[in-house]
């Protein structure tokens, strides 16, 4: 088992624990909870009821200062930002109303910029679809696009005709008494 141990990122003074499993990055939660000036019990609690965090934190050996390794409540790299996100507390302090404010940005700037170049691609999709239809209508005059389409047509029946005779000899060699 590949196993490292280092620390993570300072946040507003606090060392944020950070181990690597086997590919999976590891962030210990009391930290975070110090960093933020929220209740580690508490949040621990709801982590742990939690029905996805629940399932997917662990007790983790890390190394804190001092060289001494002690089991943490850990969650992976991945779950960390929506358990931030999710934090409901009733004066929530100026630090988590700062790091939700950040989520809020970035999620609007994901989503807007997925809408914006989704809305560039269909125009793009559109303006080419009509260029193809403009085409189509020029060429259809030509008797060398005509033949060029029938051909391509007639090609196409030929190689379903000889799927469907390959399937049937299939059926046949493998299924012979049927």
């Amino acid at each position: 088992m590949k196993t490292s141990i280092k620390n993570f990122l300072q946040f507003k003074g606090k060392t944020l624990l950070f181990q690597e499993n086997n590919g999976t990055e590891w962030i210990a939660i009391k930290p975070i909870c110090e960093a933020l000036g929220i209740d580690h019990a508490g949040q621990y609690k709801k982590i742990k009821n939690d029905k996805i965090l629940g399932s997917v934190y662990e007790n983790i050996p890390m190394q804190i200062p001092g060289k001494q390794v002690r089991l943490m409540a850990a969650l992976p790299l991945f779950y960390v930002p929506g358990w931030l996100f999710g934090i409901q507390e009733y004066n929530e302090n100026e630090n988590l109303k700062e790091y939700k404010f950040e989520c809020y940005k970035i999620l609007y700037q994901h989503f807007n910029g997925y809408v914006r170049e989704r809305n560039h691609l269909l125009n793009e999709k559109a303006s080419i679809k009509a260029e193809i239809k403009n085409l189509n209508q020029r060429l259809n005059n030509n008797p060398d696009f005509k033949k060029l389409n029938d051909l391509q047509g007639r090609n196409m029946r030929i190689g379903r005709e000889m799927k469907k005779i390959d399937e049937y000899y299939i059926q046949k060699e493998l299924f012979p008494q049927n």
